[in-house]
This record gives C-alpha cells, structure tokens and sequence, in this order.
C-alpha cells in the first residue's frame, strides 16, 4: 500500500481498500504468507463466480491478489506466487444490450427541459464519460468540436480517466 498509493486517484484507493479490507483479508486473515495456496485462492475465484460476480470483479481479485503476492517475493517474503496460475473461472454474462434509435428518439421525446434532452444527446452523440461531460465548460465548445481535458470524479475536477481520453470530441450539427 505506502509503495503505490501516492501515485492513485482517490477513488482507485478507496477500491482498492474496499478489496484488501473486504475481499482478500476475510479469505486470508491471519494466515502465514507461505501458507497460502494456489487450492485456497482459485476456491474463493470460483465462488465468487458461482455468486454472480462479475466478470471484473473476477479479473481484479486475480490481478489484484497477484500484484500483492509478487511484492511478496519481491520483499523476499515468499519463493514463489500461489496466485500465478489462477484460472479464471466462467463469470455471468455482461448485459450487451444497447437503445435502439426508435427507443433513444422515444427517451429524448420524453424530456421536458431543453437542458436534459442536450445532455442526452451529448452522451448519445459524442460518448462522453458523465464526469467529462459535466466538467465541459463554455470554452471548451468549439463549434463542431468540444475539448475535453477535464473530468468530475466524486465531486472533484481532475484529469480525464486516461491521456487517451483528453482529446477533441466531433460535435454533429444536428
């Protein structure tokens, strides 16, 4: 944790918090690092498949318990990682289901305010995350692009989620 957590978000910290102090230390508690097994780690992976996790929540108690173990062995507390070949057990599906044209035309018919029907048109439209759209300024629409280089996370303007995401984001005419 003092290793990495200057260089996380808030809300990444809070995560990873919740992960630690709710995930893995009721599975691990107070057993010896070289006590745990990969038997012990991949039983906890398949209930929390057979409990409905997501496929996410899966993916980051793997990668999550696997980056711990390997400070691990990095520190010297352990030879080898019993995380290293956790298989990733079969996960509910995520909902794929996307609005039809009919059915977002239906949406934008039943706002009553002009601001609300911009802000779903916005989202519809350009794809904006909802803290970039809410951090838009008046100076960042540019005609028929919008700037964006801020975000809202938690109530707090920041950066965009990723350097990928601060870009010019096309703004259709209609």
């Amino acid at each position: 944790w003092p290793l990495h957590q200057k260089r996380w978000r808030p809300k990444t910290a809070r995560e990873l918090d919740y992960f630690f102090k709710g995930r893995l230390e009721p599975l691990i508690g107070a057993t010896a690092l070289g006590d745990i097994t990969r038997f012990q780690l991949q039983q906890y992976l398949n209930r929390l498949a057979d409990e409905g996790a997501s496929s996410s929540l899966v993916h980051k108690f793997r990668t999550w318990t696997k980056a711990v173990l390997d400070e691990a062995i990095e520190q010297r507390f352990l030879e080898r990682n019993p995380a290293r070949k956790l298989t990733i057990p079969s996960t509910r599906p995520y909902c794929k289901r996307f609005l039809t044209v009919e059915e977002v035309c239906k949406l934008l018919g039943s706002l009553v305010h002009q601001r609300d029907r911009l802000i779903v048109r916005l989202f519809v439209l350009c794809a904006l995350r909802r803290g970039e759209l809410f951090a838009l300024r008046w100076d960042d629409w540019q005609g028929d692009l919008l700037r964006v280089d801020e975000s809202i996370v938690e109530g707090e303007l920041g950066p965009t989620k990723t350097p990928g995401s601060t870009a010019h984001v096309a703004v259709p005419k209609s």
